[in-house]
């Protein structure tokens, strides 16, 4: 009967003196002789156990021990980073998780102005980032029980996120942090947080497009553009600003170095024009339709050959469109290889062989067509052709 009253009040006081004076004694470990790996999976088990002690009280119970002690308990684990497989125990609990994470997040809040980049605050930024990633993790967990909870804090974090972001002069750790919230949130199945996002989308998609065309989007170009095509948002809710935003960004992926947002700015224009009406996909590519081709026959090229397989489908699906403007794109400039001909062999049967110069083929036929067409377009059309492999 008393376990679903709660506890009483000098058991509570007694468990918060202990969840207060127990991570001194913690430290003993660090002291003890004998190999590293024994001392940290010893460690890991005694820190478990503590955990444990707190999973079985009743929530409100939990709440007034942890609710005004999570300072002393961040404190310890800045100290010591085994000590994060406490937060992580009660994240996983499903009678104590919810409010665990609300407790947590309140608190995470409040330090987000701590992840400043500074060696001398390392261990505080890894920390803040490795809390925060927790209670992400624990909504793909458990999604009904703790995106409530998220949902509450998000405009927090993400507001709090974009500030920092604008105003530091490295803002790469609150970058990585909504690089981390808005993976935990793709997918679909989170409802509450997309809503809760609507509101929230512009000017984020603002702020970013902003640091990017900053001194700041030099260093984290990359990962800017990621950010702006994986925002939690659902396809109806970017597709106003997609002209103005995501096509921008997808070019701008296209552009990129690494291979990851590479494929995914191929992916998200692949997405976009199969499930977009062809006369609205046309006026959103429109005013960049030049630049998108260019980089998407760029990557047909030999020494980015990896692209070729989804550039190809895209183009595919493009249609004629991919061939519109195949005169207004610009000059690829080639150097002649002579041994990079290409040539045929052709054999008969009675073992004679006959060694074709493609190119020299090529060329003659060129010259018998523009000596035979006397329509100018079509000869326009011929020596335009012969232009792209010169």
């Amino acid at each position: 009967s008393r376990h679903k009253k709660g506890l009483l009040e000098e058991e509570c006081v007694m468990l918060a003196k202990m969840m207060t004076s127990v991570p001194e004694c913690f430290k003993l470990y660090g002291y003890r002789s004998g190999d590293e790996e024994t001392k940290a999976r010893e460690e890991k088990e005694i820190l478990d156990n503590f955990a444990l002690v707190f999973t079985y009280i009743e929530p409100r119970n939990f709440q007034d021990i942890f609710g005004s002690r999570m300072q002393q308990l961040y404190e310890y684990m800045v100290d010591n980073a085994a000590a994060l497989t406490i937060p992580q125990r009660f994240l996983a609990y499903p009678n104590i998780s919810k409010f665990f994470a609300d407790i947590l997040l309140n608190f995470l809040v409040k330090k987000l102005p701590n992840l400043s980049v500074s060696e001398e605050t390392e261990a505080e930024q890894k920390t803040i980032s490795r809390l925060f990633k927790m209670v992400f993790a624990s909504v793909q967990i458990m999604t009904v029980e703790n995106e409530p909870v998220l949902k509450l804090h998000l405009s927090s974090i993400v507001h709090g996120c974009i500030r920092h972001s604008t105003s530091s002069e490295d803002p790469i750790n609150w970058l990585n942090l909504l690089r981390a919230l808005f993976k935990s949130l793709r997918g679909g199945k989170y409802d509450l947080s997309c809503k809760e996002f609507v509101p929230l989308l512009v000017p984020v998609l603002e702020a970013l497009t902003k640091l990017l065309r900053s001194p700041h989007g030099v260093a984290n170009r990359d990962l800017l553009i990621e950010l702006i095509l994986i925002v939690p948002a659902r396809p109806s809710t970017i597709l106003p600003h997609l002209a103005k935003y995501h096509i921008k960004a997808i070019i701008a992926a296209l552009q990129a170095g690494n291979d990851l947002v590479v494929s995914l700015g191929l992916t998200t224009l692949e997405f976009w024009i199969d499930n977009l009406q062809p006369d609205f996909l046309a006026s959103a590519l429109e005013p960049v339709e030049k630049d998108l081709m260019t980089e998407l026959w760029r990557l047909l090229k030999p020494s980015v050959g990896q692209y070729r397989q989804p550039v190809l489908r895209t183009l595919g699906k493009l249609g004629g469109r991919n061939r519109r403007i195949a005169s207004e794109l610009h000059a690829v400039k080639c150097r002649e290889i002579p041994e990079a001909r290409i040539g045929l062999l052709l054999s008969w049967t009675d073992g004679t062989e006959l060694k074709v110069d493609v190119d020299t083929v090529a060329e003659t036929c060129v010259s018998i067509i523009l000596d035979r067409v006397e329509d100018d377009r079509k000869k326009f059309a011929v020596l335009e052709k012969r232009a792209a492999f010169e």
